[in-house]
């Protein structure tokens, strides 16, 4: 009980929850399986959510599609090749990020408060929640892929196109995963918000479109190592 007290004082002074003293009681996987069957009731009546990524996701194939369609193949076409697959990049990592920032800032509150009460233990939590969000991270951005990929007339080679929708689904699973860190590192939604873009915006400068590898200043020659655009692009 003091345990729990001390516990929820740091949650309220923002020092995060210490579980030295308060072993969850039962086993990792009893823990994993309560939760996974908790996230999947979650994923069942948040229909809508799943609705509105299903419909982004045929939305900006569409638009990325429409906008971009039928590329040259000349060196006019350059400029839109290199335009189309860097938006790409970009917007599938950013739209996960953000989307995961909305959804996991709040949650977060619910998530320490049973941890601190010793109800589980941070990884079967997270474990839970990757592998419950894997399938429609991986579905999702296939179906947004294969429709931009085929407006684009984007060249009609099975190893080239699977190359493209591997990329876009990891950059999906990577921005979730970045949504998660940046969530992690503040306790107030607003902050969360206000900072993100700190965080993601010199990733995206540095990743390969808007300054070359050679011009990159040696000071922050680093940071195009950590930005998933740069290897996606």
């Amino acid at each position: 009980h003091n345990a729990a007290t001390l516990s929820l004082q740091s949650i309220q002074k923002g020092q995060g929850v210490n579980l030295s003293g308060m072993p969850p009681n039962c086993a990792w996987k009893d823990q994993f399986q309560v939760l996974f069957q908790r996230a999947a009731r979650n994923a069942v009546r948040n229909r809508l959510i799943v609705r509105a990524k299903f419909g982004q996701g045929i939305f900006m194939g569409l638009l990325v599609g429409l906008i971009w369609r039928d590329l040259g193949k000349n060196q006019v076409s350059v400029q839109d090749r290199n335009g189309v697959l860097f938006f790409v990049a970009v917007n599938s990592t950013m739209a996960a990020t953000q989307m995961m920032l909305s959804s996991f800032g709040p949650e977060r509150m619910v998530f320490e408060r049973e941890r601190s009460h010793g109800m589980y233990r941070t990884l079967p939590y997270f474990m839970s929640k990757i592998i419950m969000e894997l399938p429609p991270n991986c579905i999702f951005p296939c179906i947004q892929g294969t429709i931009a990929y085929f407006l684009l007339h984007l060249q009609r080679d099975a190893t080239k196109y699977g190359h493209y929708i591997a990329t876009v689904v990891l950059l999906q699973n990577t921005g979730n995963a970045l949504g998660i860190m940046i969530a992690s590192m503040f306790s107030d939604l607003e902050v969360i918000i206000a900072i993100s873009p700190l965080i993601i915006l010199p990733l995206m400068i540095f990743s390969g479109f808007f300054v070359a590898d050679g011009g990159i200043p040696a000071y922050f020659d680093w940071i195009k190592y950590i930005s998933p655009m740069k290897y996606s692009f």
